[in-house]
């Protein structure tokens, strides 16, 4: 979006001085444009209030009935959330809103590079909590258990550390050019006031090689994003293969176990002794389909909406489109209801539903949690208090013994 809003402000910059105030180029009517790029601004705006909405639901139906207390999916699920109301919040910042009659927009490029900073952070931590989910259902067909406490946490702390990594890569590229562009856009208005027509075409030159500049920043960390997007692919695919051969397995196991208990049961006399390997892997397949298989659709909601950001990351999309910005806008006005279709799949089984709409309960769970956790919260300080009060009253007696047999 910040990418978007420089592409905007470029039809912005090609104000003349004229006493209409109107914004003229010979190429294009940017007017027209201008109020295109509002509509889609409002509409992504609006997909990503609805997405903050959605994901915070599924934050509250989470937290209240403790559900990642006890499920590892939930506890997934939930770090997804999170990324995605970071992915979303950045898509309600009117970016690239303008005003037709005085062609300006809201908010700074500078102001533009955080917000634009908070997308790419949730961008990249979405597309590491995929990996995440994917490696473990590789992990749950490979050895049947789940995931040990540690690796989870781990995975949870570096999909937060590659986004926080992104989000720096971010600012330290676009920084200095967004800089560089406000007071280039701000020179540009003194000039258009003064009448000074040579400054505004060296203002203009100028600025164009700040948005390319700003084109290749944000073209070359759409593709450093597509590199995890493979990765995730790649293990959606290897997590399909090992769960056909398990089921092609299992399948074959239990036929040949049931054809030699036909055949020796009269001295066997107990089917559950030769069908032992069967079950094993039966019981694999159960922890696949209790942990990770209901995480499957969060996948295909990633890669169904990773289609425009692919397309967004192309030199067709970002160099070639006319007017500029054609592209890219509907690009990310449909990736900001990304969140929101996540949240809904959460939300498509009907017992979550129905635990989001019985409002009394939910808060009332969601209560008690609180107070639950304040509880614990005050008891170990007094409990932390308790403890250092005896140790200072166990140092002042030793300290009182220490001089009585002194002054003996």
């Amino acid at each position: 979006m910040s990418f978007s809003s420089l592409q905007l402000l470029l039809i912005a910059s090609f104000l003349v001085a004229h006493s209409s105030g109107k914004c003229i180029n010979k190429k294009f009517d940017e007017v027209e444009f201008i109020e295109k790029g509002n509509r889609y601004a409002i509409t992504t705006m609006s997909f990503g209030a609805i997405s903050i909405a959605g994901c915070l639901c599924v934050v509250l139906v989470i937290l209240a009935f403790k559900k990642d207390q006890q499920y590892l999916r939930e506890r997934i699920i939930l770090g997804l959330m999170f990324a995605n109301i970071s992915y979303s919040a950045a898509n309600t910042t009117p970016l690239f809103f303008a005003n037709t009659q005085t062609c300006t927009y809201h908010l700074s490029q500078v102001d533009s590079m955080w917000a634009r900073g908070a997308w790419v952070f949730g961008k990249y931590c979405m597309v590491c909590y995929e990996i995440f989910i994917m490696s473990t259902s590789v992990y749950t067909l490979r050895t049947g258990t789940k995931v040990p406490l540690r690796a989870e946490v781990g995975a949870h702390v570096s999909c937060g550390l590659v986004g926080l990594i992104a989000f720096t890569m971010w600012v330290v590229l676009q920084k200095p050019v967004s800089t560089r562009f406000d007071d280039f856009h701000q020179q540009l208005l003194t000039a258009i006031k003064d009448q000074n027509h040579s400054k505004q075409a060296l203002l203009h030159s100028e600025m164009d090689s700040q948005i390319e500049h700003a084109q290749r920043n944000l073209g070359g960390m759409l593709r450093v994003w597509l590199l995890p997007l493979f990765v995730s692919m790649l293990l959606w695919i290897t997590s399909r293969y090992l769960y056909h051969r398990l089921c092609v397995q299992w399948h074959l196991d239990y036929v040949q176990a049931l054809k030699r208990w036909n055949r020796d049961h009269w001295g066997q006399g107990d089917q559950c002794v030769v069908t032992v390997q069967s079950k094993l892997l039966h019981l694999r397949k159960e922890a696949y389909d209790e942990i990770t298989k209901p995480l499957e659709p969060y996948i295909v909601v990633f890669a169904i909406f990773a289609i425009p950001a692919a397309v967004m990351s192309t030199d067709k999309c970002i160099h070639e489109s006319m007017p500029p910005g054609y592209c890219t806008v509907p690009c990310e006005t449909i990736l900001a209801a990304r969140s929101f279709a996540t949240a809904c799949v959460y939300f498509w089984k009907s017992e979550h539903r129905e635990e989001l709409f019985q409002l009394r309960r939910l808060f009332f769970k969601l209560r008690m949690r609180i107070q639950a956790v304040c509880c614990m919260h005050a008891s170990f300080r007094n409990s932390n208090a308790v403890e250092f009060s005896q140790v200072v009253s166990v140092r002042l007696l030793d300290g009182s013994d220490d001089n009585e047999d002194s002054e003996t």
